[in-house]
């Protein structure tokens, strides 16, 4: 398939599976009552899980300026999402002084804190410093689907979920950012997102596994 008719045959097929899903929100109480709507975190591996998933408010996502990126840009953005472009490789200072600019209006965001390129399960600082800069706190998200599938060869083993499959997310309580912009305080809450998204993945799994058997199979 050539480069532009995969560009705009994919999100249109990508949107149609996502819409499919059968949602099973977890704690997302607070998404929904909040007053100042929260930054999500995920790792990379989940967004297309957690794009299922309609938020109350308008959500911006970042996404790198790849190949993989412009399809996942135009797929968000046929989902209702704001999509900001930029990563930590490539218009990352700009693409997150952008995202401050749009929650400081009462607006979301949403980053794949290992992304785009890992390493995987390895947060990095943006996210920390979007809050900081802000001053909203940041929620987790994980997720599992069931069937649920590994693409095999991805940096980050990419979960891909077949159209009409249960998707369970779960939400972490509001992580409040304190304190300045050193080092040592972004290496603190950088270890404590990390450890909330794994932590939150392992629970999913046993909820999602209560009475129904949870694939994770590679292709």
């Amino acid at each position: 398939m050539r480069p532009r008719l995969l560009l705009s045959v994919s999100p249109i097929i990508l949107e149609k599976i996502i819409r499919s899903y059968r949602i099973s929100a977890i704690d997302d109480e607070y998404i929904r009552t909040c007053e100042r709507p929260p930054i999500f975190a995920l790792f990379h591996a989940f967004q297309m899980l957690a794009a299922a998933y309609e938020t109350p408010f308008r959500t911006n996502i970042l996404v790198s300026h790849s190949k993989d990126g412009e399809i996942a840009a135009l797929t968000l953005e046929r989902l209702g999402f704001g999509v900001v472009r930029g990563s930590s490789s490539k218009g990352g200072k700009e693409g997150l002084a952008e995202l401050v600019g749009l929650v400081k209006k009462g607006e979301s965001a949403a980053i794949t804190v290992d992304g785009p390129r890992g390493p995987k399960e390895v947060v990095k600082s943006g996210i920390i410093r979007l809050s900081l800069s802000s001053g909203v706190p940041i929620v987790c998200v994980s997720a599992i689907s069931s069937p649920m599938y590994r693409l095999k060869g991805s940096w980050d083993n990419f979960i891909i979920a077949p159209p009409f499959s249960r998707v369970f997310i779960r939400f972490s309580s509001p992580i409040v950012i304190e304190g300045e912009g050193s080092s040592e305080n972004i290496a603190k809450y950088k270890s404590l997102i990390e450890d909330t998204l794994k932590g939150l993945f392992e629970s999913v799994k046993i909820i999602a596994s209560k009475g129904r058997t949870v694939y994770s199979n590679k292709v």
